[in-house]
């Protein structure tokens, strides 16, 4: 099955830092941005393998939206 999940990356101190909001825990930190990507897709991959092998399910459909908020 192939799916999609939001990344984020930024470049610190000579390093590519990813993350995706969409599963927590999957995480990168590598020198290029394209060796970033293929980390995070391994770090998502992996989560997936460790709740397939402890036989978690799926969390229920989650709602995504945007929230206004008045800041001083």
């Amino acid at each position: 099955m192939t799916r999609q999940f939001s990344a984020t990356f930024s470049f610190e101190d000579e390093w590519w830092i990813g993350w995706s909001d969409d599963v927590p825990g999957a995480n990168a930190q590598e020198r290029t941005l394209d060796e970033a990507r293929e980390s995070l897709k391994e770090a998502i991959g992996d989560i997936f393998d460790v709740r397939r092998e402890l036989d978690w399910e799926e969390p229920e459909p989650m709602i995504r939206e945007q929230l206004t908020v008045d800041v001083a």
